[in-house]
């Protein structure tokens, strides 16, 4: 058996977690609003989460990959995940100083 005629191709996981994501947007920050603009019941959700187990927490849910790859495609053509409330509150009281 020749080895010469074998390739191998690398495997890429279906899945990711939050901390996989973060590495691949580059940004913590955006990543949690892209999770907070994906809740259930959220208009244009920016990712795809695995829904977790009955009585899991939400936040060792999984992340899926191809989702973090179009949302960073939307992060380049301009877009910005919806901001959290704190955050609008925020600059609202900035406004009126």
């Amino acid at each position: 058996m020749s080895t010469n005629n074998l390739s191998f191709q690398p495997l890429v996981p279906r899945f990711v977690k939050k901390a996989d994501a973060i590495r691949i947007i580059g940004s913590r920050k955006i990543v949690e609003r892209m999770l907070y603009a994906s809740y259930p019941g959220k208009p244009n959700p920016w990712l795809r989460v695995v829904p977790p187990r009955p009585g899991a927490s939400r936040r060792h849910s999984l992340i899926d990959l191809p989702s973090v790859h179009e949302a960073a495609d939307r992060l380049l053509a301009g877009e910005t995940p919806e901001l959290f409330p704190s955050e609008i509150k925020a600059r609202v009281s900035q406004k009126k100083k």
